[in-house]
């Protein structure tokens, strides 16, 4: 069993590690850093809109550290920063239609990479595949807890 656990792990790892290197590739083709696409993902995730400190706590950055970046994002028409109207203390971040246009095109790309890769699968495969990612996924979830 240790040996297919161990299996398991570094296969994941391994998918893992060339999807976001495909990912990165693509980005080159974007005026956009990978971080900053993680951070257009987490915000459009979260609803479209977010405080900056929620935007540091999920990406486990300080504020002024994910502050540096949402300016650059603002010069490029990513996103924008905006004083809450409730409470002025907060920064509320929204994604702009230029940032949902690069998450958008990127993610089609990266879906189609995977589509060829998975062509090697039959439509059952296919399946018994996507069910089991999603049992994984909600058992992890469940353990997110322990960590975060």
């Amino acid at each position: 069993m240790d040996n297919l656990i161990e299996s398991i792990e570094r296969n994941l790892r391994m998918s893992d590690f060339i999807i976001r290197k495909k990912g990165r590739s693509i980005l080159k083709n974007y005026d956009i850093s990978p971080a900053q696409f993680r951070t257009l993902q987490v915000i459009i995730n979260h609803g479209d809109e977010m405080t900056l400190s929620e935007l540091s706590e999920v990406m486990e950055l300080s504020c002024s550290t994910v502050t540096e970046s949402l300016k650059r994002m603002e010069k490029l028409g990513l996103v924008e920063r905006k004083k809450d109207e409730k409470d002025a203390r907060f920064i509320r971040i929204s994604v702009l239609p230029k940032g949902h246009e690069i998450l958008d095109e990127v993610l089609k790309i990266r879906r189609e990479y995977l589509k060829k890769v998975l062509q090697a699968l039959t439509p059952e495969e296919h399946q018994n595949l996507a069910d089991n990612l999603e049992k994984l996924s909600d058992e992890l979830k469940k353990t997110k807890s322990d960590f975060m």
